[in-house]
This record gives C-alpha cells, structure tokens and sequence, in this order.
C-alpha cells in the first residue's frame, strides 16, 4: 500500500508490475524497420559518417578483472537487449529490422 502525501488516512494500492514483454525469438525476427529506424537509416545512405552515432569514453579500473566475467556480463546484456541484436536490412526497396535470436552465456 501507498500512503498518498497530504492525506495520512488514505491509502491506494500500488499497481502490480506489468507483464514483460515477450522475446522475438523465433520465427517472428523479422519486422518492417521502424520510422526512426527508416530515417537514421536514410541520412546514412545521404552522408555515411557512423561515427556520429557512436559514444566513445575511457573507463580506468583498479584492480584485476575477470575475463570470464565480463564476456559473461556482456553476453548477457545482449541477450536481454533486443535492440543490441537488430541491424537493418533492405531488401528490393524493402526497410527490415533484422534481430538476432538470443544466445546465453556459458562460462567456457
């Protein structure tokens, strides 16, 4: 329950998370490009330059790292981010977001 600010009687319930939002693996991996995705990829045919959309940083760390670790924290970042596994693809005058299926991560 949720105590409403000004009002110390009254209480309302919080509403229960919703549902997650199913994976695209399968066969369902393919689907039209969306109008964002058509546009970005519409200034790219105009003026190639992807170095626009790209974030470059440094980041020092202290300390050992764990190579098995991070591959895995990376593998898993991607597995649950659909939007890391999509490219686009344009077949026949035809804009297509392509996204890959999911691939778990294995401590090998």
């Amino acid at each position: 329950m949720l105590r409403l600010k000004g009002s110390p009687a009254e209480t309302v319930p919080i509403t229960p998370p919703r549902r997650p939002i199913a994976p695209l693996d399968g066969p369902r991996h393919r689907l039209p490009a969306t109008a964002g995705q058509r546009r970005l990829w519409m200034l790219d045919q105009i003026i190639p330059n992807p170095e626009v959309y790209n974030v470059f940083f440094l980041l020092r760390l202290a300390g050992r790292i764990d190579p098995v670790a991070a591959r895995d924290a990376l593998r898993e970042t991607v597995a649950r981010h659909e939007a890391l596994r999509t490219r686009l693809v344009n077949d026949g005058g035809e804009l297509s977001q392509i996204v890959a299926p999911r691939v778990r991560s294995t401590s090998s």
